[in-house]
């Protein structure tokens, strides 16, 4: 219902590594999400366990996210050179474009017009650095 949504995954690295995901929490769910860890701070459920433990107890680190927290290729793939610009597959949910595009055009970020479209989604390349 809060369309909280995982939009990369990235498998560990080496044996025992952690499985690394990203979510998309938009901002109408934030205060949800920030509801679901203060209960699990502060609320036990009837078995004396944290509620929500099954959510938050696997979540390790939460922050804004970077490009590199969006980066599904090798990481030896992502530009080593922050300031260098490099072509991006951006993918939009469907009905995004136009926004995006506003926010690319006051960033100065190039765009190519043409697009792949799929159901729920636009691919759209964009042509920025890291920083």
């Amino acid at each position: 219902q809060q369309k909280m949504e995982v939009v990369a995954v990235r498998e560990p690295e080496g044996d025992g590594g952690i499985v690394k995901a990203s979510v998309f929490v938009p901002e109408r769910a934030k205060n949800y999400f920030l509801n679901k860890i203060e209960q699990y701070r502060s609320t036990d459920t009837d078995k004396g366990r944290p509620r929500n433990e099954p959510l938050i107890s696997r979540i390790e680190t939460a922050q804004l996210a970077s490009a590199r927290s969006l980066f599904t290729d090798d990481a030896a793939l992502f530009p080593p050179d922050q300031q260098l610009a490099v072509w991006w597959e951006i993918w939009l949910r469907e009905g995004r474009r136009e926004k995006f595009e506003a926010i690319a055009a006051a960033l100065e970020i190039e765009l190519r017009q043409h697009a792949i479209r799929f159901p729920e989604r636009e691919v759209v390349l964009a042509l920025a650095s890291t920083v």
